[in-house]
């Protein structure tokens, strides 16, 4: 029943810190607002979707790890989890801010505004990113209850700084106190399995991760814009995915990048 009752709350909790945002920029602004801000929020969540999949997949291991006590492979999933996720969310973030300009020619001018809220929400759901499984970790161990707690902290930072931030923003305040909330959020996560399991998924490999990311973007950047949107987008997205991926892979910043891409290959020799 404890558990159950826990799931619930956090599952709520999870539910209301998604809607909350769009309630008070309705509340402090306008509706026209909140559509602007409602369209452009969706456009940051792309980044989040390959999280989903992994901790489902990875729930069951992490669970049945912790009956076996086992902390050893608790960590390795939690670090390349992290690492990862953290991979592929900087390719998404840096091809979705490379191609800003074409997203404002697919909606109509009056969204314009709404180019920093897809910046913060993409930025807060990195944080989500490079957390990796935490949540799995938390939510399947003795300290389950912890994760609903967090949860409680995270609405009520989402309300306050919404409070701070909208009037002095608009719907870039919104989406700057939902980057921050998540900011801190995944900091409290880390901090809590740092202490009480002494496991912890950062190295040097993040911050390179950081630096090939710089590179890829900025690559992109020397090209021209064409007046087709969607040749730019193809032209554009494909140089990012070249130079980050080719750094990636030379550099060794992911082992399972590097196997995944043997394999590939290999699987093309065959059909030769």
């Amino acid at each position: 029943i404890g558990v159950g009752v826990f799931g619930i709350i956090s599952s709520a909790t999870g539910i209301i810190t998604l809607n909350i945002s769009r309630i008070m920029v309705a509340k402090f602004i306008d509706l026209s607002s909140t559509g602007i801000y409602v369209t452009a929020f969706f456009f940051g969540t792309l980044i989040i979707l390959p999280h989903r999949a992994l901790t489902k997949i990875s729930s069951v291991i992490i669970a049945d790890s912790w009956k076996k006590k086992d902390l050893k492979t608790i960590n390795e999933i939690y670090f390349k989890s992290s690492l990862n996720l953290f991979i592929i969310g900087l390719l998404v973030f840096i091809g979705i801010w490379a191609n800003i300009h074409n997203v404002f020619k697919i909606l109509p001018e009056q969204y314009g505004e709404g180019k920093f809220v897809i910046l913060f929400i993409a930025l807060s759901y990195l944080f989500d990113m490079i957390s990796g499984v935490s949540s799995s970790i938390i939510t399947n161990s003795k300290y389950y209850r912890m994760q609903t707690y967090f949860m409680i902290v995270l609405m009520v930072l989402i309300v306050v700084l919404n409070w701070i931030f909208i009037p002095l923003y608009g719907i870039v305040g919104a989406a700057l106190a939902t980057a921050l909330s998540k900011f801190f959020f995944s900091l409290m996560r880390f901090i809590f399995i740092f202490v009480k399991f002494k496991l912890q998924p950062y190295n040097s490999k993040f911050l390179l991760s950081i630096l090939v990311a710089g590179i890829a973007y900025f690559s992109s950047s020397f090209l021209p814009v064409f007046e087709q949107y969607i040749y730019d987008i193809i032209i554009r997205s494909a140089i990012i995915i070249i130079v980050f991926g080719s750094f990636v892979l030379l550099l060794k910043i992911s082992v399972d990048a590097n196997e995944k891409f043997n394999q590939v290959v290999a699987r093309l020799r065959l059909r030769k």
